[in-house]
């Protein structure tokens, strides 16, 4: 038998690609699954930089310890700062060196299962990624998993000034001028940190402002182990434990809007 929600799904799927013009996505911990790789590089950079070894810092003997640490914080350099004790100029070389030592590790990535049956069924519209992480590596990852063919515009942590990165909205604006134009309608922007979802409500704060006909719906990707969510201040459209939920917790969230 049929549920309520299964027999208006098309019709809701319809409304949803009618009005939908893009969708942004983040990187890490949303497209793909580096979580390890990302503990690993941070041991390594935090060894060398520091002299000490990693494990006598609790954020790093851990995966589930460094998730929960890294949720603890809007930016990652609140994580060096605050979990690893660092000063501002040892961040600041971490930050230069994060990509010799990602390309120097060979710990495996992949996909989240289900993320090739979403972004196929978005292949209609333009899609981008506006991430942390830095520009090269993504687009190293997104060659390694044969991603590159979706996305049309990829936004690093270096694409914008010091101090403008997420929860600012100004890479994700800029993302979303390259895909749609500025044309009137929705834009779909999927991420794991609360720092995506305040800078999605930040990006409309924006739109609204300038009169500009244009609104971004967030989507809190919960489907990696150990995010609490239960503190965030700023709540998303919808949420979602799997990608293959995006797109009918979506078609529900279109169904309401005028």
């Amino acid at each position: 038998m049929f549920s309520r929600s299964d027999r208006e799904a098309p019709c809701y799927a319809a409304d949803m690609h009618e009005k939908l013009t893009a969708i942004v996505w983040d990187f890490d911990g949303t497209l793909v699954d580096t979580r390890r790789k990302n503990m690993n590089v941070a041991r390594a950079l935090v060894e060398n930089i520091t002299g000490r070894s990693a494990d006598e810092f609790p954020a790093l003997r851990s995966m589930p310890g460094y998730e929960r640490a890294l949720h603890r914080h809007r930016h990652w350099r609140d994580f060096y700062r605050v979990e690893l004790g660092m000063q501002d100029s040892d961040i600041d070389r971490t930050q230069d060196n994060w990509l010799a030592f990602q390309l120097a590790d060979e710990t495996a990535t992949e996909t989240y299962d289900g993320i090739h049956e979403v972004l196929a069924a978005f292949a209609h519209l333009p899609q981008g990624i506006v991430s942390l992480n830095i520009k090269a590596n993504i687009l190293r990852f997104l060659e390694q998993l044969e991603l590159a063919h979706h996305f049309h515009r990829v936004y690093g942590a270096e694409c914008v000034q010091p101090g403008f990165q997420k929860p600012h909205p100004d890479a994700l604006l800029r993302c979303i001028e390259s895909l749609t134009g500025g044309e009137p309608g929705y834009v779909v922007s999927v991420g794991d940190h609360e720092t995506d979802v305040e800078c999605a409500h930040n990006a409309n704060a924006h739109f609204e402002q300038a009169g500009v006909d244009l609104r971004v719906v967030s989507v809190g990707a919960l489907y990696a182990p150990h995010i609490d969510d239960e503190h965030w201040r700023v709540e998303p459209d919808c949420k979602v434990e799997a990608p293959r939920e995006i797109m009918s917790e979506l078609a529900e969230v279109f169904a309401r809007f005028p």
